[in-house]
């Protein structure tokens, strides 16, 4: 919520703890359940672009093997 998450993708058997968060806590959030990787997709890839994407890179941690 903090870092400006504003929907998230949860497993539907996550419904039950998700219950259990103070609503406070949650806010605005939207979280869509899912039972499947085909309903994930639906959701996640949309048609039209994000106005301001972010930036993500994973750091090369790749040990030297000499």
């Amino acid at each position: 919520k903090r870092s400006g998450i504003r929907e998230i993708i949860l497993c539907k058997a996550n419904r039950k703890d998700i219950g259990e968060i103070k609503k406070s806590y949650i806010g605005d959030i939207r979280i869509h359940y899912v039972e499947n990787a085909e309903e994930i997709l639906k959701i996640a890839l949309l048609k039209e672009k994000v106005r301001k994407p972010r930036e993500f890179k994973l750091e090369d941690k790749t040990v030297d093997q000499r």
